[in-house]
C-alpha cells in the first residue's frame, strides 16, 4: 500500500507535462522552440525556450544573462537568509529573506549561464520577505543556482541540492582506510558523487572512491586514496555528481598505515592500533612475565592480575591483555575507580559469553572502569562484563574520558546499577555490542555520551530502560543498530521515559535503526494505560535549564555587535554550550538572520560574524541554543512505541528525516513554544526552527491502542499576548503518509486548540488567568510550509489542519483515501473571551491539485 500511496503521489511531480494533463498553446514537434506552457492549479508556468528534441529539459536561450544584473545586496538591497535547499522537478521552495512584493524568483540549470522565472502557485499572494515558488516539472534534476531580482539587481546566488559535507567519523586517515562522511544532498538521481582531498601545501587533489554499498542520500562511504602523505593535512571537497564541489569545514590528517585493521573497527583511527600493540600479546593466565596471574575461576579476586598487566602492557609502548575463555571477578573495597585504563592497552576474550568480567560496587567505588582524558588507545573485545549486585546501586559503569576508545562484540550487563559514560571523548566506537539495565531504579541509562565528537554506534543493541542520552555531541554516526524498550522491566510511575534523547546535537547521522517497544503498551504499577509515556527520538536544548535563552528589543547596532533591551537581564553566557549560542532577528529590519553570539553583557551581545542588514530600532532579537544543527535521520523504523520523533522545545536548523515506517507510534511532530518560565517575569524561552525537510515517511496507525497519528508541526505561545517572532520557517513535508483508526480516548482536544489527529501545520494558545492574545497579529509563527504528495487514509479527519498564526502554506497534490477533502473552514480559529477575537484562520494557504485534461 505504502508504495502504492507514494507512486500516486508522484503522478504528480515527476511525469511530463503533457500526461498529467497542462493545457499547452500548440503541439510540441520535434525542435520546436518558443513554446509556451500554460500550467494548471498551482503549477508553475514555464515560458522559455523549450526544446523537445532534448526530452525532458529547458533551455534558457532567449532569457538574460543574471551575470550581467548588478547584484543589490547592501543594507536595503536583496538578501535570501534562508531558502530550501532539497528539491526536485515539480516541487516547491520557499525563500526567506529581505526583499519586497515586488522582487520575483529566478534559477540557473545545472550551473548554466541563463536564468528562467520561478513562479508560486497559482491563488499565492506574495508577502514581503517571504516566497514559494515551484520547480517547473519539466526541469533537469540537477543543482539549480537561485536569486530574488527586483528591478535591475539581484541578490547573492544560493544553491538547491548542492552537496554539502556536514560531518566525518574520523579526523585522521590513512591510504586504504574506510572514511564515511554525512551531509545534505550527498547523493542526487543516478550520479555517481566525488569526493576529493586536496592537500593544503601542495594545492593538489586525490580522489577517493565512492563505495555505493550502504551509502545514500544522507551518508556516504569511501575508501581514501592510496596516495595521501603521512603528515599532510587535507580538505575535503564534496560533490553529488550535478552540483559544484563544496569544502567541508573540517579537514583530515593522514598517518601511517597499519598492515590492516586489526580490531575491525571500520574507520580511520583504527591506525593507531599497529602490528606492535596487535603483536605483544600477555595472555593473563599463563605469561611468564607477569608475577600475579588471573585464574578466570569465577571466584578469585584477580584485580591484582589485571592491574599488573596493563602497567606491564602500556609500559612496552601498548598490549593485547588475552583473557581467553572463563570468568574473572573484579572487586575492590578502597578505590573510587575499579580499574584505570592506561593508554595502549586492549583487552581480548574469546567472545560475549564466553569471557566474563564480573564487578560490583563497594563502599568506596563510583565507577568500575575509567579512561583518563588524552590520547588514549584502549580497546575491549570479545567480553561480557556483569554487574553483580542485587539492587539498586550508584555504581557507574564507566568514566570514559580519552580518545580512540572503543568495544567490539561485547556486551555490557549494567543490572540495576547506573549508565555506562563516555564523557569528552574524540573517536568512540561501540560495534556489534550490547548495553543495558535489568530494570530501573530512577537513574539515567544505559548510555550517556557527552560532549563526545566522532562517535559510531553500529550493529549493536541496545534495550533501554529510562534513556539513551546524548548531550553536547557533535559528529555522531548512530546506525543499523536496535534500540528497544520492555515494558516488562519495572517503571517508575510518572516518570517520562525516551530511547534516545539529542540535546544540542550538530553534524550526525541516525539512520536505519529499529526501535520496537515489546510488552507494551507502558503502564502505571496500577495497570492503567501512560497517556503520555515520553518519546521515542526526542531532541531537546537543555530541557528546563535552556542555557543562554533570552529576547528583547535591538536598539541600536553595527554588523557585530548589537546594543539590547533584555527580557532576561542576562549579563553573560554560560560556558557549557557557548560555541551553540545563537542570535536570531526575529522581527523588524533584518527578520530571519541567524548567526553565531560569542559573547554579551547586559545591554550589548557581540557576533562571531557580521550581519548582512544591521538592524535598527525596529528589531527585535533572540539568543538561543541550537539543540539540533545539519542532522540527518534516515529510514528508521518504529513499532509500539508512544511517539516516534518529537523535536520538543529545542531551536533546530537543517534537520532531514528521511523515510522509515512509524507503526503504532504515533507520528512526527515538531514542538516549539515561546513563553516566560516563571510567572511572566523573566527566563524567556523562545525555540525556533528553520529549514526542515520531511520526505517518504510512512504513518501507519491504525492498530493503536494508545494514540492518534499525527505528521507536523506545533508551535506554543503561551502566557504571552503577542509573538515574538517566527518559530517554524520553511518547513517542507514530501510524499508523507498518515493512516489512522477511529481516533481514541487519547486524541488531545482542548477548548482552546482543538487539535485533531491530521497532517497539521499550527498555532496554540495556552493563557494564563488574565491574559490576552491577539490572534490577528500580523506577526506569524508558523512560515512558508508545504505538504506535497501527502496522502491520509482512514479516519484522519480533518485530513490536514491550519490555525491562526499560520502563514504562506501549500498543499500541493494531496491524495485522500477514505479521509474528507481540506476545507479552510476546518481551520482552528481560537475565540477566547479574554482574547482578542479569533476571526481569522491561516493566511494565505494554497491548495495545488492536478489540472483536469
Amino acid at each position: 500500500m505504502r508504495k502504492f500511496l507514494l507512486l500516486l503521489g508522484l503522478l504528480y511531480t515527476q511525469l511530463s507535462v503533457a500526461q498529467i494533463g497542462y493545457k499547452m498553446t500548440g503541439a510540441i514537434k520535434q525542435g520546436q522552440r518558443n513554446v509556451t506552457i500554460v500550467s494548471g492549479p498551482g503549477s508553475a508556468t514555464v515560458v522559455g525556450d523549450f526544446d523537445a528534441s532534448l526530452p525532458g529539459t529547458i533551455n534558457q536561450a532567449n532569457t538574460s544573462v543574471a551575470g550581467e544584473l548588478p547584484v543589490s545586496n547592501g543594507q536595503n538591497g536583496l538578501h535570501i537568509f534562508d531558502y530550501t535547499k532539497v528539491a526536485k522537478p515539480g516541487e516547491f521552495v520557499h525563500i526567506h529573506g529581505q526583499f519586497d512584493t515586488t522582487a520575483t524568483a529566478h534559477f540557473y540549470v545545472n550551473g548554466g549561464t541563463r536564468f528562467s522565472q520561478l513562479l508560486p502557485p497559482v491563488g499565492y499572494v506574495k508577502n514581503k520577505n517571504n516566497l514559494t515558488v515551484q520547480i517547473p516539472v519539466m526541469t533537469p534534476l540537477g543543482e539549480y543556482k537561485l536569486f530574488i531580482k527586483d528591478g535591475s539587481g539581484r541578490s547573492e546566488f544560493v544553491c538547491i541540492n548542492q552537496a554539502e559535507g556536514w560531518g566525518m567519523d574520523s579526523k585522521v586517515i590513512y591510504a586504504g582506510t574506510k572514511f564515511m562522511i554525512t551531509g545534505d544532498n550527498l547523493t542526487l538521481g543516478d550520479r555517481r558523487p566525488t569526493l576529493r582531498l586536496r592537500d593544503v601545501v601542495s594545492g593538489s587533489y586525490l580522489p577517493a572512491t565512492f563505495v555505493a554499498a550502504r551509502s545514500n542520500r544522507a551518508a556516504t562511504n569511501w575508501k581514501m586514496p592510496l596516495g595521501v602523505t603521512v603528515g599532510r593535512t587535507y580538505e575535503l571537497w564534496v560533490s553529488n555528481g550535478y552540483s559544484a564541489e563544496t569544502k567541508m569545514a573540517q579537514t583530515v590528517s593522514a598517518v601511517t598505515a597499519p598492515a590492516r585493521d586489526y580490531f575491525d573497527i571500520g574507520t580511520g583511527w583504527a591506525a593507531y592500533f599497529p602490528k606492535s600493540l596487535y603483536d605483544n600479546v600477555y595472555n593473563l593466565k599463563t605469561d611468564s612475565r607477569l608475577t600475579t596471574k588471573a585464574t578466570g575461576d569465577g571466584v578469585a579476586n584477580e584485580r591484582s592480575a589485571f592491574l599488573e598487566a596493563m602497567a606491564d602492557g602500556a609500559a612496552d609502548g601498548g598490549a593485547v591483555l588475552d583473557l581467553g575463555e572463563g570468568t574473572f571477578n573484579l572487586t575492590t573495597s578502597s578505590s573510587n575507580i575499579n580499574l584505570n585504563v592506561p593508554d595502549g592497552i586492549v583487552f581480548r576474550g574469546a567472545g560475549r559469553g564466553r569471557t566474563t568480567i564480573l564487578y560490583s560496587a563497594a563502599s568506596a567505588t563510583q565507577y568500575f572502569l575509567s579512561i583518563a582524558s588524552g590520547d588514549a588507545r584502549v580497546g575491549f573485545v570479545g567480553i561480557t562484563f556483569k554487574n553483580t549486585d542485587t539492587g539498586a546501586s550508584d555504581l557507574t559503569f564507566s568514566d570514559i574520558e580519552g580518545d580512540n576508545i572503543f568495544f567490539n562484540d561485547c556486551d555490557i550487563q549494567l543490572g540495576l546499577g547506573r549508565t555506562m559514560e563516555v564523557n569528552g571523548a574524540e573517536h568512540f566506537a561501540f560495534i556489534r555490542s550490547r548495553v543495558g539495565q535489568s530494570g530501573s531504579n530512577g537513574i539515567r541509562g544505559p548510555f550517556r555520551l557527552f560532549e563526545t565528537s566522532k562517535a559510531v554506534v553500529r550493529d549493536s543493541e541496545i534495550p533501554v530502560t529510562q534513556s539513551w542520552s546524548t548531550y553536547n555531541c557533535r559528529e555522531l554516526f548512530i546506525y543499523r543498530n536496535v534500540v528497544m524498550r520492555d515494558i516488562a522491566k519495572p517503571k517508575i510511575d510518572n516518570v517520562i521515559y525516551h530511547s534516545l534523547t539529542l540535546d544540542f546535537c550538530w553534524n550526525s547521522y541516525i539512520g536505519e535503526n529499529e526501535f520496537p517497544m515489546i510488552n507494551g503498551p507502558s503502564r502505571k504499577s496500577d495497570g492503567s494505560l501512560f497517556q503520555d509515556d515520553g518519546e521515542t527520538i526526542i531532541c531537546e536544548a537543555g530541557g528546563a535549564k535552556y542555557p543562554n535563552g533570552d529576547t528583547g528589543t535591538i536598539t541600536s547596532a553595527t554588523a557585530t555587535v548589537l546594543t539590547v533591551n533584555s527580557r532576561s537581564g542576562a549579563t553573560s553566557f554560560t560556558t557549557d554550550v557557548t560555541e551553540d549560542t545563537w542570535l536570531q532577528i526575529t522581527y523588524g529590519k533584518g527578520e530571519g538572520q541567524l548567526v553565531r553570539a560569542v559573547s554579551r553583557t547586559a545591554n550589548t551581545i557581540t557576533l562571531a560574524e557580521p550581519l548582512k542588514v544591521i538592524p535598527d530600532g525596529t528589531s527585535g532579537y533572540a539568543t538561543l541554543p541550537l539543540g539540533l544543527k545539519n542532522v540527518n535521520f534516515y529510514n528508521n523504523n518504529f513499532s509500539n512505541q508512544q511517539r516516534a520523533y518529537f523535536i520538543y522545545f529545542a531551536p533546530y536548523s537543517n534537520v532531514r528525516i528521511y523515510g522509515g515506517l512509524i507503526k503504532n507510534s504515533q507520528g512526527v511532530a515538531i514542538v516549539q513554544i515561546q513563553r516566560y518560565t516563571d510567572n511572566l517575569t523573566t527566563k524567556p524561552k523562545y525555540t525556533p526552527g528553520r529549514n526542515l525537510v520531511v520526505e517518504d515517511v510512512e504513518v501507519d496507525g491504525s492498530t493503536d491502542a494508545v494514540n492518534d497519528g499525527v505528521i507536523g508541526l506545533r508551535c506554543n505561545q503561551e502566557k504571552i499576548p503577542d509573538t515574538w517572532g517566527p518559530q517554524a520557517l520553511n518547513s517542507t513535508f514530501r510524499r508523507c503518509s498518515l493512516k489512522n483508526s477511529a481516533p481514541t480516548r487519547f486524541a488531545e482536544k482542548t477548548a482552546i486548540d482543538p487539535f485533531q489527529p491530521s497532517i497539521y501545520a499550527h498555532q496554540q494558545y495556552n493563557r494564563a488567568s488574565g491574559a490576552h492574545f491577539n490572534f490577528n497579529s500580523p506577526a506569524k509563527v508558523v512560515l512558508n510550509t508545504s505538504f506535497e504528495s501527502c496522502s491520509v487514509q482512514d479516519n484522519v479527519s480533518p485530513s490536514f489542519q491550519l490555525s491562526s498564526g499560520v502563514a504562506n502554506t501549500v498543499i500541493a497534490y494531496p491524495i485522500y483515501i477514505n479521509s474528507p477533502v481540506y476545507q479552510a473552514s476546518q481551520d482552528i480559529k481560537p475565540d477566547l473571551s479574554s482574547g482578542v477575537g479569533g476571526t481569522i484562520g491561516s493566511t494565505n494557504t494554497v491548495v495545488v491539485t492536478a489540472p483536469n485534461n
